[in-house]
């Protein structure tokens, strides 16, 4: 018994230095390294018709890396561009975009394709005209390879799928003088069009009255249908233009607490777009126009105004919607006592009368 402790008060010693004492274990299991990370390695294109074997890398906390191909699950964003099996093997089927994700214990990693014909690449990016993005502008392929590929814009993008080399492209829309640029295509690219417009914008500074008229179709008596005090309001307003962007200040109404009484918006070629409690105004709890009704409701529209120039007015509608709630309001308006959505609320900004006739526009 007594050598028994004698060689154990000696292998105390040898270990002096990793434990603090014996006969207390201070070691911590380690267990198996998690995973942390997945790169997804594959090309930057694949063709129509063709197939390419895509590849996963886990990265571990202890540092190492693995092969995890086939141990975790594909997905791609559309088939109906690029499939992928359940063992990495994509195949592209139709020209686009698509994004595919590999996930496993939890952790994923995405990679972008394009899918081209083979030897063909993807031009892209954005229409703007007076510094705005613009929709349904056409971008054409007039020569070279992929002559005669065409791309409407939406939401101001357009996308070429199977160009290369040196081309040349038009770019066109209503209002606006018509581009005709040379371009090299040796990758995927992106190449931005601005569009100068045909004829200066319109002058549009000045005093008008404003009216917001509900959409005849909206319901005037069931349930939640706005009340005849709703149906139309007025304001007096002033539009101040700063290069292409403009600000239409509010007033001659009793304005809620938190509206800042003012409306931005952008120039177009024949008049102007303007929001309407869309912007971040909205998010931040601020309201661009919130009128406190004699009942004490609330009238609040929210969309966007497209006017165009008639004479010495402006005269669009409103895609949005008109409701009356109670106060408070902030982010939300609160109780919503009425509304009607519709993509025609008549709009009109008349021209005040008593102040200088002009039509002219901005030189």
């Amino acid at each position: 018994m007594r050598r028994t402790a004698l060689t154990l008060a000696g292998l105390c010693a040898a270990v002096a230095t990793a434990l603090s004492s014996c006969g207390r274990n201070t070691s911590v299991p380690t267990g198996p390294s998690n995973l942390v990370s997945l790169k997804v390695m594959a090309p930057s294109t694949i063709a129509p018709g063709s197939t390419a074997q895509l590849s996963a890398l886990g990265t571990y906390t202890d540092g190492s890396s693995k092969d995890v191909t086939m141990a975790v699950q594909w997905h791609s964003s559309d088939t109906s561009i690029l499939s992928i099996s359940a063992t990495g093997l994509a195949s592209g089927v139709h020209v686009g975009d698509v994004t595919i994700a590999a996930a496993y214990t939890g952790v994923s990693g995405t990679q972008s394709i394009v899918v081209v014909p083979a030897g063909t690449f993807r031009l892209s990016g954005q229409v703007t005209g007076l510094g705005s993005v613009l929709d349904g502008a056409l971008v054409q392929v007039i020569a070279g390879i992929g002559a005669g590929l065409s791309s409407s814009t939406a939401g101001g993008t357009y996308r070429l799928y199977g160009v290369a080399g040196d081309i040349q492209v038009t770019v066109s829309n209503t209002s606006y003088l018509t581009i005709t640029q040379a371009v090299t295509v040796n990758d995927n690219t992106s190449l931005n069009f601005d569009l100068t417009p045909a004829a200066p914008p319109p002058d549009l500074a000045g005093p008008y009255t404003l009216a917001i008229t509900a959409d005849p179709a909206c319901p005037t008596t069931d349930a939640g249908a706005l009340p005849s005090v709703a149906r139309e309001r007025r304001y007096a307003a002033t539009i101040n233009p700063t290069g292409n962007q403009l600000k239409v200040a509010l007033s001659g109404a009793n304005f809620a607490p938190n509206s800042i009484n003012s409306l931005d918006g952008r120039l177009n070629p024949d008049g102007a777009t303007i929001w309407a409690n869309v912007e971040d105004y909205y998010f931040y709890g601020f309201r661009n126009l919130a009128e406190v009704l004699p009942d004490g409701d609330v009238y609040l529209v929210s969309g966007i105004m497209v006017v165009t120039r008639s004479g010495n007015d402006l005269i669009g509608s409103l895609n949005g919607t008109i409701r009356i709630g109670k106060l408070p309001i902030g982010r939300d308006i609160g109780t919503v006592v009425a509304q009607c959505p519709s993509a025609h609320h008549p709009v009109t900004f008349t021209y005040r009368t008593g102040s200088p006739a002009r039509l002219r526009t901005r030189r």
